[in-house]
């Protein structure tokens, strides 16, 4: 069984990651830049694994969706990662629980150094592509924020809250671990959301509403509840904003906006009732905010791309063979050989 997620997100505050719940048992480090094989490796980690029929996390790179940056195989409790920026993962407990593996250990330097110059520019070029996609990003939350200031005092939000509590009363009896997940990101593919693939089989509960404000603020105060009641539970960071959540799950139920679900067994409806004035208001500063986004992710694009130009000049140096029995070493701790 195999689920996929984020291990962070580009949001308005820059990178920001939620991964400390899979460093809690056995964990590989993986350290090595563009080109090295982590993300191959790890792949091949989950296929084994899930081949195996163990219940298997793979944790996907926001920034290159086709990579991987962390894959977590959840029936025991071994995690292996890519600890390079943007998201550094040292060993807190070196050798006991977390180990590092180098895999330039043994790559040819004297095949990379002619193209040092090309590796540096690109290098440089990739940060500047981040910066200027957080910069639209930040500004994107800015427009958010307005949207949200002229929605709040025509949003019922007694309705919300009763919406809630509704909902609190269906999962209430349900058991879940704690954890902080990015289930979608924006990426160098445009928004990429998983919910739906992963929990299709449990009982999806939907909220309807006409904008994003009023869905979350439906999920801010489901999670107030189950927080006042001490009622564990998931909870998905919206990609967009690391302090806000778009969506929770509890037990066999998970919760979200209807339109992220696969088959909802329940919806809420929760109507505001917008002058034009305001609708007018919102449709011109949503048009601005999809802007934004839309120039974020072809920055993130673009440094996407560059990425890759590095990727070919250390691939050429690497030692496939010494890559090869890390791996199988990888995989005799993960099956106890």
């Amino acid at each position: 069984m195999q689920k996929r997620y984020f291990l962070g997100s580009n949001t308005a505050t820059g990178f920001y990651g939620a991964y400390s719940h899979i460093l809690k048992g056995q964990t590989v480090i993986l350290k090595g830049g563009a080109g090295t094989g982590k993300s191959t490796l790890m792949k091949k980690v989950a296929e084994i694994a899930t081949d195996a029929g163990l219940e298997t996390e793979i944790y996907h790179c926001s920034g290159d969706v086709s990579s991987l940056d962390a894959v977590y195989v959840k029936s025991k409790n071994f995690a292996i990662c890519d600890g390079t920026a943007p998201h550094v993962i040292e060993a807190e407990y070196p050798l006991i629980k977390h180990r590092v593996v180098n895999l330039l250990e043994k790559a040819d330097c004297k095949k990379v150094m002619p193209y040092s110059l090309e590796i540096e520019n690109a290098i440089t070029a990739k940060k500047r592509y981040f910066t200027e996609a957080y910069g639209n990003l930040k500004c994107a939350k800015v427009t958010y924020d307005v949207i949200s200031g002229k929605l709040f005092p025509h949003v019922p939000e007694h309705i919300a809250t009763k919406l809630a509590e509704e909902i609190f009363d269906i999962i209430k009896g349900e058991k879940e671990e704690s954890s902080v997940k990015f289930v979608s990101a924006i990426s160098n593919k445009g928004y990429v959301d998983f919910l739906s693939d992963n929990f299709k089989t449990l009982n999806e509960i939907g909220i309807k509403t006409s904008n994003d404000f009023s869905t979350r603020l439906v999920i801010k105060k489901l999670i107030n509840l189950l927080d006042v009641y001490e009622i564990k539970h998931t909870k998905f960071i919206s990609p967009f904003s690391n302090d806000e959540y778009d969506a929770v799950k509890v037990g066999n139920f998970v919760v979200a906006d209807v339109k992220r679900l696969f088959t909802p067994s329940s919806v809420f409806e929760f109507e505001t009732n917008l002058t034009s004035a305001i609708e007018a208001e919102y449709t011109s500063v949503k048009s601005l905010y999809d802007t934004l986004i839309s120039r974020a992710i072809q920055n993130i694009r673009m440094a996407h791309l560059t990425h890759m130009s590095v990727e070919k000049y250390y691939s050429s140096a690497m030692d496939w063979a010494d890559i090869n029995n890390k791996t199988d070493k990888i995989l005799c701790m993960l099956f106890d050989c």
